[in-house]
């Protein structure tokens, strides 16, 4: 299985980075967004901007496209006994009971088209939705981040994955998201998170900073041009200097080593990822 591609959206609030992620989630077709707000059952609120509920996403996102095969065999075995079910309901009378009630049903809009007075059958999924009641908003994003293995969608977009979440399970959650990436899934998520971007699997390629409201939505996208820096004349000064006077027992030979080329100083930037974030947001350099 070819392995998918992990985006990561940095960048201080109101930069426009989950206007970015929905512009990004349009132009895909096979994609899904999962938004940084969900109204959970037990957490509805007056003041919620985001209308989008736990439930949508669960039934009509994830589960309800994975179980295309077997809606259409329930379908097929429904239609076929279609003439049965209508000859056994003409026989007892009860088409003409029903034709009576159609203008209350319509009224209640209930009932789109009565044209032929057809009778239609709703596909119901049954959902014991208690343990998602006692959730808390944490728990629910890892319930929505751990199903998108069944969701059929190719590029999903996550805004915030790690909002409300305590740091062990800023932990799971990256773990779920690596996964997906393994089996083939292109995420791209926007965070404010050091924590969670040192636990996924990812590309210096693939870290921008988003800090601009540039109407050319690419153009709001920086990420950290590894052959520019090795090109830079100071630096390139730098890396000789280190090469031929730096103390070897400082290491500071190997450091203008890895200095002196793109593919060197992705390696060693690539071993001290972990420190290169920490530095990142502490010096608030997004």
């Amino acid at each position: 299985m070819k392995k998918g591609t992990l985006n990561i959206y940095v960048g201080p609030n109101g930069c426009g980075k989950s206007y970015l992620l929905e512009q990004e989630k349009k132009e895909q077709e096979n994609s899904i967004l999962i938004p940084t707000e969900i109204v959970w059952e037990n957490d509805f609120k007056e003041s919620t901007k985001n209308n989008t509920t736990s439930m949508d996403i669960i039934i009509n996102e994830l589960l309800l496209p994975s179980l295309t095969e077997e809606i259409n065999t329930f379908n097929n075995v429904v239609n076929a006994k279609a003439s049965e079910i209508n000859s056994k309901l003409k026989d007892k009378n009860i088409i003409s009971n029903i034709k009576r009630y159609i203008p209350i049903l319509k009224t209640d809009n209930l009932i789109k088209n009565d044209t032929n007075y057809k009778i239609t059958l709703s596909k119901l999924l049954n959902l014991d939705t208690t343990l998602i009641k006692e959730m808390s908003s944490g728990m629910g994003t890892y319930l929505i981040i751990n199903l998108l293995k069944l969701s059929n969608k190719t590029d999903i977009y996550i805004d915030e994955p790690e909002k409300f979440c305590h740091p062990s399970l800023i932990t799971i959650i990256a773990k779920e998201i690596n996964k997906l990436v393994a089996n083939g899934k292109n995420i791209t998520i926007t965070t404010h998170s050091p924590k969670l971007i040192k636990e996924l699997n990812w590309d210096f390629d693939n870290l921008f900073i988003i800090n601009t409201h540039n109407k050319d939505l690419e153009k709001q996208k920086i990420n950290l041009n590894i052959e520019k820096i090795v090109n830079n004349s100071e630096i390139k000064n730098l890396s000789k200097l280190l090469k031929d006077n730096g103390s070897p027992d400082q290491g500071y030979k190997i450091i203008g080593e890895y200095l002196s080329s793109e593919e060197k100083l992705k390696k060693y930037l690539q071993l001290r990822r972990k420190n290169f974030i920490d530095m990142f947001f502490a010096k608030n350099i997004y």
